[in-house]
């Protein structure tokens, strides 16, 4: 009986495997904190790149407003021109670009507000919910 008890105590003070055990609670705990830190950086990539084509847009709107106007023959082709161009700057053609005139047309002195928005594409890993990343920007037309 002593053999019996004494081989017991023996295997509850056995310490091999613990390492393992360790191991495998903290390894998805770590992979998450990972996989978040890459999506935290691929999320603030695309809303850089996003406040960067909606400066873009409105620079161009803003500066060349006659000169995007002499391409075009209506505002909503002013807009597909700035769309385009904004995109090319860019170099990503997921980035969806929205032009609007507050003031209700496309002339100096008037406004012109550009937005520029990644919806559903935002994600890496799929862990996450996907999320609308984007920027406005907004100037008055001086040409």
């Amino acid at each position: 009986m002593t053999a019996l008890v004494h081989g017991l105590r023996r295997r509850l003070r056995d310490d091999t495997g613990a390492t393992a055990v360790e191991f495998a609670i903290l390894v998805p705990a770590l992979m998450l904190l990972i996989l978040g830190i890459i999506e935290f950086g691929y999320a603030s990539f695309r809303r850089s790149t996003a406040t960067e084509g909606a400066r873009y847009g409105v620079r161009l709107a803003m500066v060349r407003g006659t000169e995007a106007k002499a391409f075009a023959s209506s505002v909503d082709t002013t807009a597909a021109f700035i769309q385009t161009q904004v995109r090319a700057r860019v170099g990503d053609p997921n980035l969806v670009v929205t032009v609007s005139h507050p003031d209700g047309n496309a002339t100096a002195p008037s406004r012109v507000r550009v937005s520029a928005t990644y919806t559903g594409t935002t994600r890496i890993t799929g862990l996450f919910p996907a999320m609308a990343i984007g920027a406005t920007a907004e100037s008055v037309i001086t040409y």
